[in-house]
């Protein structure tokens, strides 16, 4: 096919995308539209009889007969109103003009000179940053509305040469002010430069700043150690090459293969798998996908007619009704493919029916840098904890927090041990704690759900873990260690894939 019918059948594929997404689009509003309608006259219907059945409005009747407000009295106020949203125009547009002053070029007393754009002449910084979150905030609301139109597509290819200038143009500021502190003494360039890497990503920090961050100089990088940026790079490095060491251990049963050689607990699993049509019907177990993240696909059975689907905390109320879950589950994508395990039931107090409480080790190669406890009845509430044993604040699940029970020293280094047997920078492991606090252990998770909601002081700290893991490694790797019982399972998999 030649170039122009190549072009042709690109701009038909984007003609109809864009109508697919617009029909899309049109529809959901539509039903919104219907249900906030419905919601509104309910609402509306209910007020109006709570009005006309009170003892005030029926006492009053003969004063709002009397009482009732000429037409023209209305117009009079209807035209004070505009009279005072007048005089407010004019008071702004005054507030306007005294705020358009020429900025005079500022002199700063460690001889550097501040130079302001000529299109952002007559304001602040600081007002020049109000009107840019004005902005973002239009632009949001333009970019849904072409998701209506059925423009999105060329809208988000305008919008991404736009914002490439914007960023080129905010760091070749940065990197200016950088520049002119180079050769500047010790204690002026050492602030400006960590407030500078403030707002650099890594890609984006010059070459002349790393000089100041050698092991003798003065300058530190962890303001680019990126949690967020290390797990995206490493799933495109899965990309590159599916042999990562920790997505080996994602599926459930190689996992268990691997933990039971370590002689570690767990609960009891079926060996064998099944479709959802096919499961056995019993009670007192835990439903899993083979593979999957978090909760999607887990449902608790406790006993006929106690169902839970732990994800969303919903009960069911028959085996039946949990196959329909599961197949809703798959339909929509929430779990990728019909393969299931049944696993032993934990308790917290089995007499209760309490169900253990997860506890997930964020694991860097030897040390945990964070716990999350989680409780899942009679609601679902999270609780972070650092290693030191102290409730911290991580942005995630902020509304949902408890005062967890925590967990001792002891149970971390147990954790923390089994953590350098996979050779892997970083990976969470979950464990569940049943009775007299035995830990059985639950699955790994080589990306949390979510890694990148981490408020940015903890996003922050999780990229130092992992950068450190990285180094003790490859150390660990040049002198030798093998990791035996990770390669045994490695090459059981691998040789199951020829």
């Amino acid at each position: 096919m030649n170039s122009k019918g190549s072009k042709q059948e690109s701009d038909n594929e984007k003609r109809l995308l864009n109508e697919l997404i617009t029909k899309d689009e049109k529809l959901r509003n539509a039903i919104e539209e219907k249900r906030r309608i419905a919601n509104e006259k309910l609402a509306l219907e209910r007020k109006n009889k709570e009005v006309t059945s009170s003892y005030v409005w029926k006492a009053t009747w003969p004063i709002r007969k009397v009482l009732t407000l000429p037409q023209t009295i209305v117009n009079k106020l209807k035209s004070k109103l505009a009279a005072r949203e007048v005089a407010k125009t004019k008071k702004l547009e005054l507030l306007n003009r005294r705020l358009k002053r020429d900025l005079e070029v500022l002199t700063e007393k460690y001889h550097y000179e501040v130079y302001v754009r000529k299109e952002l002449e007559g304001k602040s910084l600081k007002q020049n940053l109000e009107q840019l979150d004005t902005s973002f905030s239009l632009l949001t609301e333009a970019l849904k509305q072409s998701i209506y139109n059925g423009e999105i597509l060329p809208s988000l290819e305008t919008l991404m040469k736009s914002n490439s200038t914007l960023n080129e143009e905010y760091v070749r500021s940065l990197t200016e002010v950088a520049k002119h502190f180079e050769n500047s003494e010790e204690v002026l360039r050492q602030p400006i430069y960590q407030k500078i890497l403030d707002g650099l990503k890594a890609h984006q920090v010059p070459e002349f700043m790393t000089r100041s961050a050698y092991p003798e100089g003065d300058i530190y990088l962890n303001q680019v150690a990126s949690f967020r940026s290390c797990i995206t790079l490493r799933i495109r490095k899965r990309q590159l090459d599916s042999f990562i060491p920790e997505w080996i251990l994602d599926n459930k049963s190689v996992a268990y293969q691997f933990v039971d050689h370590l002689n570690i607990p767990r609960p009891n699993v079926s060996k064998e798998t099944y479709s959802y049509q096919n499961l056995k019907e019993q009670y007192g177990v835990a439903i899993k996908p083979l593979s999957s993240a978090g909760s999607r696909g887990v449902y608790l059975v406790y006993d006929r007619g106690d169902i839970v689907n732990v994800r969303s905390g919903q009960g069911l109320s028959s085996w039946r009704d949990l196959q329909s879950h599961m197949k809703a589950d798959l339909q929509s994508g929430l779990v990728e493919h019909d393969t299931w395990l049944i696993e032993e039931l934990i308790f917290e107090n089995k007499e209760s029916k309490k169900p253990a409480r997860d506890f997930k080790f964020y694991c860097f190669y030897g040390k945990v840098a964070l716990i999350l406890e989680v409780i899942r009845s009679p609601d679902l509430k999270y609780c972070w904890w650092n290693r030191n044993g102290k409730m911290v604040e991580t942005g995630k699940y902020a509304q949902q927090n408890f005062k967890g029970q925590g967990v001792d020293l002891e149970m971390i280094e147990r954790v923390e041990e089994l953590s350098t047997e996979i050779p892997s920078p970083f990976i969470r492991m979950d464990f569940l704690f049943g009775e007299e606090n035995q830990m059985y252990f639950g699955e790994f998770t080589p990306k949390p759900g979510h890694y990148d909601k981490f408020n940015k002081e903890t996003d922050l700290l999780l990229g130092e873990y992992f950068l450190e893991a990285e180094v003790r490694l490859v150390k660990d790797l040049l002198e030798g260690k093998e990791f035996s019982e990770f390669n045994h399972i490695a090459n059981s998999v691998l040789n199951r894939r020829i």
